[in-house]
């Protein structure tokens, strides 16, 4: 775990991980996009309009499980560990 003394730091440790999400996350959104783009060559035929917009759901949600999955990582499963290691400080008054 990290301690992080300023948003400098902050920003540093988040830039250092990000890279590993991005491609994380293209791996695992590169397998269903590819799937839906054969099957509506096949099946589907959509028109353009329609493929664009569906496209750029799909990159919202690429960016979108980049940015949750670093902040998740690197903000919220420190917090959590360091506030675990906390509460095991204490005793429970009821044992």
């Amino acid at each position: 775990m990290e301690n992080v003394k300023d948003s400098i730091e902050l920003r540093a440790l988040f830039s250092g991980g990000f890279p590993g999400y991005l491609k994380e996350m293209m791996i695992s959104i590169l397998p269903i996009t590819l799937f839906f783009f054969i099957f509506n060559f096949i099946l589907l035929k959509l028109n353009y309009k329609l493929l664009s917009r569906i496209g750029l759901g799909i990159l919202y949600t690429y960016i979108g499980l980049v940015v949750f999955m670093t902040g998740a990582n690197y903000g919220f499963m420190p917090a959590g560990a360091r506030s675990g290691k906390q509460l095991r400080k204490f005793r429970n008054p009821l044992s």
